[in-house]
């Protein structure tokens, strides 16, 4: 992922983003170098010269599909979307099987590489924005958007690709390291299903009021505790702080069925973390960008504008070799690095297809990061 990652020197001196201390090596060259020509001009840049590091990493795009990634560029501004004169080369995973993927040697091999261009045709998805409604702050957030993907992130985006995804139920647990609270919740989402249900917990008088929204036109079900009840409810305090409360909302003219469900708190002050959530819901037509086993090339000039090889077609003769691939030093546990030899000769492009960089090299090293397990 994104932010587990480590800066390679010349053979090298390594910065973990954990705690652990590797000690620095020696050697006359650099391990890790871009080495070539953009429209002509020769370009050479090398992990440990001028501030120069190499970052690998891996991350998994909005649509589940991972790429394994090598950025060389200037310590202060690596780790940063704006990189002025910073080269990175992406290479896409082999395509997910029966929610299976292949391992790091199955993506990332000898071989001579189709170039990814521009998408090629639409495709019908519907898009999920999540919305955290955790309780405290700083949170650990575990996402499973019910389709085998997943993310950390607070306040995730997810894209639901195939017909049978349109009903799926997500769900969001939550973690605070220092206290060691967990908490869940779950419920489910149908795209397709114009109805949608919301409820608001009140508490007064040693009772909870419940509202749901909207009310007109529906017959409404409540799950607490285990027990069901119907329409409108009132329900004493509970025996725990947190008690999970699941409304089913039907609308008597469609007989449309809706769901939500909260983790109803008595009193924040009592309990150590809470797992909620919205959603927003969208049917979205989208470039297919599902394509596999493919690469990108991204360089930055001085004043940070971007080329990348991805935005249009590239002309005959034009392409990418992945020459070797040499396993290469753990910086943690349950993640590795590879060393990939690659040459290649690309055409970057712009902001147009007639604003383009001709990059060529017949040699560089890059190296990447991978899960183990």
């Amino acid at each position: 992922m994104f932010r587990n990652f480590w800066y390679i020197l010349v053979g090298v001196i390594f910065i973990a983003s954990c705690d652990t201390e590797i000690p620095a090596e020696v050697t006359s060259e650099a391990v890790f170098y871009v080495r070539g020509t953009i429209n002509g001009q020769k370009i050479s840049l090398n992990a440990g010269d001028d501030g120069y590091y190499m970052l690998p990493y891996f991350k998994d795009d909005t649509l589940g599909i991972r790429t394994f990634s090598g950025k060389l560029g200037i310590f202060d501004c690596i780790a940063d979307v704006n990189c002025p004169q910073s080269v990175e080369v992406i290479f896409r995973e082999k395509e997910i099987e029966n929610g299976v993927r292949e391992s790091i040697e199955k993506s990332v091999f000898a071989r001579e590489c189709e170039v990814r261009g521009p998408a090629s045709y639409l495709f019908q998805s519907y898009k999920a924005t999540f919305i955290s409604k955790s309780f405290p702050d700083n949170l650990t957030h575990s996402w499973n958007f019910g389709d085998g993907n997943s993310s950390t992130d607070e306040n995730p985006v997810h894209y639901y690709l195939n017909v049978e995804d349109s009903i799926i139920t997500p769900s969001l647990e939550v973690l605070d390291g220092v206290t060691s609270c967990s908490n869940w919740v779950a419920y489910e989402l149908n795209f397709v299903s114009p109805c949608e249900v919301d409820f608001n917990p009140e508490f007064g008088g040693g009772q909870f009021f419940f509202y749901p929204e909207p009310t007109i036109g529906r017959t409404q079900r409540y799950s607490y505790n285990g027990d069901l009840y119907e329409d409108y409810f009132t329900k004493g305090p509970p025996s725990d702080s947190i008690t999970l409360v699941c409304l089913e909302s039907t609308e008597t003219a469609t007989n449309c069925i809706s769901y939500k469900c909260k983790n109803v708190v008595l009193d924040t002050a009592t309990v150590g973390c809470v797992a909620n959530f919205d959603t927003v819901k969208e049917k979205v037509t989208l470039k297919d960008v599902r394509d596999y086993l493919e690469i990108t090339i991204k360089w930055q000039n001085s004043v940070g504008k971007v080329y990348q090889s991805d935005l249009f077609s590239q002309p005959n003769g034009f392409g990418f070799e992945i020459v070797e691939v040499l396993d290469y030093k753990d910086y943690q546990e349950n993640e590795g690095t590879k060393m990939v030899v690659i040459k290649f000769n690309l055409r970057l492009f712009g902001s147009s297809e007639t604003d383009y960089l001709d990059f060529e090299s017949e040699k560089s090293v890059v190296a990447i990061a991978f899960p183990k397990i």
